[in-house]
């Protein structure tokens, strides 16, 4: 039977990027009746960058955009309309972490990563906000400006996407810089005293609580406190920054005793403190003669 016309469906359609669909071509004859074609038909997508079809009429969609998905039998033709979106499937803020001093900006950025894997600077796109604006400030463009010493998330937002950035604010250094104390009293200490002949110059009770992550913010997450024996010494000196950083302003140094190694990020204080805790800002740690360990925490202000 001869065949009068060709129809392919679905006629209209939208996908996401990945998903695929079937098409079908159903042949009208002459008499009215129908026949399937599918099978026998030459598929071709008008604009392959958007979607691809393959010899049995299933469609998959690889780009954002539209075609027309086409199947040709017996000398007719018959066309249907595919349109093709992509999702937003995460955001990275960038720098992931960092470091200002009050009254210093920062600028914040964020990426979108889409489901055809390409990505989009959204930085003036999204929804900006800080975890705790007592601690710093972020206009609509992810500029964050410090307030106060301590730490905050950089909060990017889009529809139900959320990423953050850490971001710790330092007090300025405005104080000269001074000298360190020894766990014997004496400048500079000594590696060779044993730990254990200065139990009595240690009467406080000290903290430590290690930082064993990041929340969803990036902002740091502690472990179970622990005590130890040690003391602080209130003295103003300037020590190396960590990791090569310029030197900063330690207004405190706490001796502890006997304690594992401690982390830049960890909480190291006085029982009895309230926080904000002091801000970490250099770590030294020395053996004595028969292996006790005690360790130098020079801390900033939080």
């Amino acid at each position: 039977m001869p065949l009068k016309s060709l129809l392919v469906t679905p006629s209209e359609i939208t996908l996401q990027v990945g998903n695929t669909a079937q098409y079908s071509a159903t042949g009208i004859q002459s008499n009215g009746t129908t026949v399937d074609l599918t099978a026998s038909a030459v598929w071709s997508s008008a604009n392959p960058t958007v979607a691809t079809i393959d010899t049995a009429g299933l469609a998959t969609a690889v780009g954002d955009g539209q075609t027309l998905i086409q199947a040709d039998v017996q000398g007719f033709s018959a066309q249907a309309a595919l349109a093709v979106n992509v999702t937003l499937l995460s955001l990275t803020v960038s720098p992931a972490s960092t470091v200002i001093t009050v009254g210093d900006t920062q600028q914040f950025t964020v990426t979108g990563t889409y489901s055809d894997t390409t990505t989009e600077d959204l930085t003036n796109i999204v929804a900006w906000r800080v975890s705790d604006s007592t601690v710093a400030s972020i206009d609509e463009y992810g500029m964050a400006t410090g307030i106060a010493a301590g730490y905050a998330a950089a909060v990017a937002e889009s529809a139900t996407l959320v990423a953050g950035g850490t971001l710790q604010v330092t007090a300025p250094v405005t104080t000269p810089p001074g000298g360190g104390m020894g766990p014997s009293g004496g400048s500079g200490g000594t590696a060779a005293a044993r730990a254990s002949e200065w139990l009595d110059l240690c009467p406080q009770t000290i903290v430590w609580a290690p930082m064993i992550g990041r929340d969803q913010y990036g902002l740091p997450q502690y472990g179970t406190p622990k005590t130890y024996r040690g003391r602080r010494v209130f003295k103003l000196s300037r020590v190396p920054g960590k990791g090569g950083d310029p030197d900063v302003l330690s207004d405190s140094t706490i001796w502890v005793l006997d304690i594992p190694a401690v982390g830049y990020e960890d909480q190291v204080y006085v029982q009895g403190d309230q926080p904000p805790y002091p801000i970490i800002v250099n770590v030294l740690r020395y053996p004595d003669e028969v292996g006790d360990m005690f360790v130098k925490v020079m801390l900033g202000k939080a």
